[in-house]
């Protein structure tokens, strides 16, 4: 999980702020309920409703990972002189 506060930073720092905040609240809000909701009709377990939590943590370190990954092509695009003629 600090993975993932890691990719949150170094997005804020580039100054993209929408991918920040969704990551932001991505991990309490945007994937933790629909995981919820979802284990709660699946397995109607205490243990598996436990287990949507780290699921979650590890849903939203993926979805920084891409962000992270667009944002970084954004702002640090190949140059010209690296490619091949």
């Amino acid at each position: 999980m600090g993975l993932l506060f890691v990719f949150i930073n170094a997005i804020q720092s580039t100054g993209s702020a929408l991918p920040a905040l969704i990551l932001s609240v991505s991990r309490q809000g945007i994937i933790y309920l629909p995981v919820l909701f979802l284990f709660r009709n699946i397995f109607d377990s205490a243990r598996m409703l436990a287990a949507a939590q780290p699921i979650t943590d590890y849903l939203s370190t993926a979805l920084a990972i891409i962000l992270f990954v667009f944002t970084y092509r954004k702002y640090f695009p190949k140059s010209a002189e690296l490619q091949p003629d």
